[in-house]
């Protein structure tokens, strides 16, 4: 769990990064349009194409994959936790099934022993009632 924590704080950091690169970002346009009226020469037209243009193509590009990459970050972290948390309710099941598991063998156990006495008893009554019924034969042969 330590090491979820450590990558939902570079996540973090991540989220924060992005946020301080669109800010420069726009700041940067923002001032490239303050100052389109004054500097408007040759120079400043070949400066915005060669160089000022693709940097904010490329910049809003990269905000954008970025931005994709964070959500699909936080997707991938909600997905975690969710495994994370059946994880753990797998582990408490699988803990209460164990526990009933052990239940379980006590108890055949137990019945295992409970019925062998069973038998012996039964074995016993059984040779009882033989020896009753040939007691009560022999009665009835002496004469009263």
């Amino acid at each position: 769990m330590e090491d979820s924590h450590s990558y939902h704080k570079q996540h973090s950091q991540m989220i924060e990064s992005l946020w301080y690169l669109r800010q420069q970002s726009r700041c940067l346009q923002d001032y490239r349009s303050d100052i389109k009226e004054v500097w408007s020469d040759d120079a400043a037209s070949e400066i915005n194409r060669r160089y000022l243009d693709p940097h904010a193509q490329d910049s809003r590009r990269s905000i954008q994959y970025l931005d994709e990459q964070s959500s699909s970050i936080d997707d991938a972290n909600r997905e975690f936790d969710l495994a994370n948390s059946a994880g753990m309710e797998a582990t408490k099941l699988a803990q209460e099934i164990e526990q009933l598991l052990q239940s379980a063998h006590r108890d055949l156990s137990r019945a295992r022993s409970e019925y062998a006495m069973y038998q012996e008893r039964h074995l016993a009554a059984c040779a009882q009632i033989a020896d009753t019924e040939m007691l009560i034969s022999q009665a009835g042969e002496y004469p009263k």
